[in-house]
């Protein structure tokens, strides 16, 4: 298993988990973009949100344009993200 930071600060954070080809990312406060530069969005098997935050949220919505993956989260993130 590997995991592998994409970016961490008050700017983005996300982190991918990779195993035998699959990944899950960790987080998704940076863009589209810069995913699609750091990891190969297609392996992605699920996203784990830790909170609600900009900094760990903010390209989630234009991801789950891209990719048809579930989402993990606490009961309370997933009712503020789902506004989102």
């Amino acid at each position: 298993m590997t995991v592998r930071p994409i970016a961490s600060s008050s700017k983005g954070n996300a982190y991918v988990v990779e195993e035998d080809g699959a990944a899950v990312l960790i987080d998704c406060g940076v863009s589209c973009k810069c995913l699609k530069a750091a990891i190969d969005v297609s392996h992605l098997c699920g996203i784990l949100v830790t909170h609600n935050h900009v900094d760990h949220v903010s390209g989630l919505a234009r991801l789950l344009n891209c990719v048809n993956v579930p989402v993990f989260a606490n009961a309370m993130t997933a009712e503020v993200i789902a506004w989102q």
